[in-house]
């Protein structure tokens, strides 16, 4: 069995947008550094979730072929619901 939270971590940090297909969009936020009341504020990257976006760009199955050796043929059943629902319920509890 394939673990996909490895795969989804390396996206949401190589990628602005990660669609998890059926679910949604972990969207990331650029924020620029700033000087506020005499304090230098470093830039921020916040990540954001967006559920209207729930289509398959194909990025996920995408890496998983790619890093594990496999077709996106074959990788496709490992972006089903169930999967990613578990993978999302993973994330949120770190």
């Amino acid at each position: 069995m394939i673990d996909l939270i490895p795969h989804i971590k390396y996206l949401v940090v190589s990628h602005d947008c990660v669609i998890l297909p059926g679910w949604g969009a972990i969207v990331a936020r650029h924020i620029p550094a700033c000087v506020s009341e005499g304090v230098l504020y470093p830039p921020v990257r916040e990540l954001g979730f967006n559920p209207d976006v729930n289509y398959s760009d194909g990025m996920l199955a995408s890496s998983v072929a790619r890093r594990e050796g496999r077709s996106e043929e074959h990788t496709s059943e490992l972006q089903s619901q169930p999967r990613i629902s578990y993978a999302v319920f993973c994330l949120k509890k770190k």
